[in-house]
């Protein structure tokens, strides 16, 4: 197995998929979590979500309830503490593999 060579793996046909209240738990949760990290307090009243349909590379569209959650939340951070806060955030991003 030399440099390009791709492993596929199939998934089960059987894996669970989580339920939308559980999709905002558990993203609500690690967004505590990051926010808890670096200090800040999320403020809640803030918090956007929204649930799409799954689509796949090719426009296929399963059928097995999968969908797509985009959730934002926004907290106060003062403008001198901005750099201190987000400097860490920005290496975990690129670590992995997620930032610029």
């Amino acid at each position: 197995m030399g440099p390009g060579f791709l492993t596929r793996v199939r998934r089960p046909e059987s894996r669970s998929v989580k339920t939308k209240a559980a999709a905002e738990h558990s993203t609500r949760a690690l967004i505590g979590r990051l926010a808890g990290q670096y200090g800040l307090r999320i403020d809640d009243k803030t918090a956007r979500k929204e649930f799409r349909d799954c689509f796949g590379r090719n426009h296929e569209h399963p059928d097995d309830g999968r969908f797509d959650l985009t959730y934002s939340v926004r907290s106060r951070l003062p403008g001198e503490q901005h750099g201190k806060a987000l400097r860490p955030r920005r290496r975990w991003a690129r670590r992995a593999g997620a930032g610029p």
